[in-house]
């Protein structure tokens, strides 16, 4: 009597047993993320308050320099009204962290999680998502920040709240669409990874975090235009300080970039993710 043979997945099995799996490497990255976290801090003194800590000192070593040395200031272009330098200012600093967070880690990322790439049946998006997560985490403390920073000194509305919390939400996405990006990229070409810190430098320093655009001579003034932080820097300045007025103007670009952002990381993904695996 022959063994019988082993009856064949259905479709709806197999559909089955494809969204059991996408949960299970979900469930890992967030998980992963929130251990990665807790490993980074538990050895500190203040643990997890670090998040805001570190972050706090940061913004305060700038705001001594460019607001109480050198005396930069931040005005409302429809009022002219003079706005704190440390609300204008950490609206784009803590955007360039996560960003620094997402591309600047995200280029050596796929290297350094060598181990569950050989050692587990992981594929290379969840270990993706494990920075991503953790990046998130990070990042909602900075936003929840910036909305305690701009309500005590009076400067926004509800609804601006609301708007830059999608917002926030949206840039988070596109910054996650490049870290995809840089992480394959990374993993490729050595290159890459030498030259982040040198970029994001670039990238704070030409864009409008330190300094508003109406500083900023004509004839340069095409520098930080080009300079991808720009523009949702300003926007959210404008939904957060200026009451919306130019947000529409700088919404449909950002739109536009993230879905550029997210088909070229697809691309990567599907091209790229099986050879990662194998040069890793």
């Amino acid at each position: 009597m022959t063994a019988a043979e082993p009856k064949a997945l259905t479709p709806e099995i197999r559909l089955e047993s494809d969204l059991a799996g996408f949960r299970r490497h979900l469930h890992f990255a967030w998980t992963s993320g929130i251990r990665e976290l807790r490993k980074r801090f538990q050895e500190s003194l203040f643990g997890g308050l670090w998040l805001i800590l570190g972050p706090a000192l940061l913004v305060t070593v700038y705001w001594v320099v460019f607001d109480r040395i050198v005396g930069v200031k931040f005005s409302n272009p429809q009022t002219g009204e003079t706005v704190p330098f440390l609300a204008a200012f950490s609206i784009g600093f803590f955007l360039y962290l996560t960003l620094s967070e997402l591309v600047g880690t995200g280029a050596n990322w796929l290297r350094s999680k060598r181990r569950h790439l050989l050692e587990s049946d992981l594929p290379v998006w969840a270990v993706i998502g494990t920075l991503v997560s953790r990046a998130f985490i990070q990042y909602a403390f900075y936003v929840a920040t910036v909305v305690a920073v701009c309500w005590f000194y009076g400067l926004t509305t509800i609804i601006g709240t609301l708007l830059y919390l999608l917002t926030s939400l949206v840039v988070f996405v596109i910054f996650s669409g490049v870290s995809v990006i840089f992480a394959y990229l990374g993993c490729f070409f050595a290159d890459v990874r030498e030259l982040m810190p040198v970029l994001m430098r670039v990238l704070f320093y030409t864009s409008s975090i330190t300094f508003p655009l109406q500083l900023v001579p004509e004839s340069f003034r095409w520098i930080p235009a080009m300079n991808p932080l720009t523009v949702p820097v300003e926007l959210m300045r404008d939904l957060l300080l200026w009451n919306g007025h130019g947000a529409a103007q700088q919404l449909v670009p950002l739109l536009l970039t993230g879905f550029g952002i997210w088909a070229v990381a697809i691309f990567f993904h599907l091209r790229l993710a099986l050879r990662a695996e194998e040069v890793v």
